[in-house]
């Protein structure tokens, strides 16, 4: 039987290994600018020239709406180094996300049709409607800070047929979270100079 602290355990678990892996990301963007700055503005000039803003969206739409190597904060060192307006490339980065996020809830929706992956995945399913029933949203915005990528937990979102005005939440938190990753990419960026 679990004790009544075991979910503040849990959630002081998860917010340690958020702070890690911001840690993670921090180091690995001054890193890369150390070590690949001349590489890493040329590829950066190369792609937003080529395809703009709406470039870093499509990028960030792609990382978040499949499971993909390159995540979105990639997008965002792009863009921070080809120099371009933080605002608009934020904006566009948002709303790729955001568009991503959906496609991501959407497979996961028909991926629960493949029995193959129903039989795979019924259990971290159950758990996850268990979780809603007894926690309504509190339960999405706990694992909105796991450290998970976004189309991940949109997929699962979809999988676990979490109804759309709870998955709008999990849409809602992203946008928060894409500008901590901003700051920690401009801090590492600025850092790394």
């Amino acid at each position: 039987m679990n004790s009544p602290d075991a979910p503040r355990v849990e959630i002081r678990q998860n917010l340690w290994r958020l702070a890690l892996g911001l840690l993670v990301l921090l180091g690995c963007v001054i890193a890369i600018v150390r070590l690949l700055r001349p590489e890493l503005e040329a590829t950066a000039q190369w792609f937003v020239s080529r395809y703009g803003v709406w470039g870093l969206a499509m990028g960030t739409l792609i990382a978040d709406g499949f499971h993909v190597p390159v995540p979105a904060q990639f997008y965002m060192l792009l863009g921070l180094s080809s120099g371009i307006a933080p605002g608009n490339m934020m904006v566009a980065i948002c709303v790729g996300s955001s568009i991503g996020g959906v496609l991501s809830y959407l497979i996961g929706g028909q991926l629960q049709n493949v029995n193959l992956v129903k039989r795979w995945l019924a259990k971290p399913t159950e758990l996850a409607a268990a979780a809603l029933k007894r926690y309504g949203a509190w339960a999405l915005v706990a694992v909105s800070v796991l450290p998970l990528g976004y189309s991940t937990l949109c997929c699962l979102c979809g999988l676990s047929r979490v109804a759309p005005r709870y998955f709008a939440l999990v849409a809602v938190l992203r946008v928060p979270r894409l500008f901590v990753y901003f700051y920690i990419i401009k801090v590492g960026y600025h850092v790394a100079l």
